[in-house]
């Protein structure tokens, strides 16, 4: 439902003091995404995929790149996604 809200992590705790920037380095990505959809998309955690999901199912899809969060205080921001 829209009014409904879905919660998670990513606890990561780097040398750098903005753990999102270390987090693309250390994990050597330079793009992630944030997949919303109508019914659950099933993933494997660390598989590498050739295209990212298509159809009616996906309803929006969230791109971030390191520089996304060169601005970013981890003491005082929280990465909040929202849809829609």
């Amino acid at each position: 439902m829209p009014f409904d809200s879905i919660g998670g992590s990513l606890d990561f705790y780097g040398e750098e003091s903005n753990s999102w920037v270390d987090y693309f380095n250390t994990e050597k990505i330079d793009t992630f995404y944030v997949i919303i959809s109508a019914t659950p998309i099933e993933a494997k955690e660390g598989q590498k995929y050739d295209a990212l999901p298509g159809g009616s199912n996906v309803l929006k899809i969230y791109k971030y790149t390191k520089e996304n969060f060169y601005d970013y205080n981890p003491e005082t921001d929280v990465a909040a996604f929202v849809y829609p």
